[in-house]
């Protein structure tokens, strides 16, 4: 599969040309100041549902890897469940007290 490159500014000046474009050459990358801002894909009406559900699993299962990295690197990586529980239940704890002051 080729990824296409365009910039924001072809994007805002010319959206019909880039839907177009889209639909012959498949995934397209938008930039800003030559930096990737976002991503381009064509999808058929009838499965935009299933599209929408594949990339918010995607989104979920990244932030989870991203947590359990974050966990490994401040030493939480190793906790036994019934520290897991204590913590939980400690934050659980301050989110209450939080939210009657508030």
């Amino acid at each position: 599969m080729s990824v296409t490159f365009l910039s924001s500014r072809e994007l805002s000046k010319r959206p019909g040309r880039v839907l177009r474009n889209l639909k012959k050459s498949g995934l397209q990358v938008v930039t800003q100041n030559g930096q990737p801002a976002a991503v381009l894909l064509p999808i058929k009406p009838e499965s935009f549902e299933g599209e929408m559900t594949s990339y918010l699993g995607y989104k979920a299962h990244r932030a989870m890897v991203q947590c359990q990295a974050e966990a490994r690197r401040n030493g939480l990586g190793k906790l036994s469940m019934r520290q897991i529980d204590t913590e939980i239940k400690a934050a659980r704890s301050e989110r209450r007290r939080e939210n009657l002051g508030a």
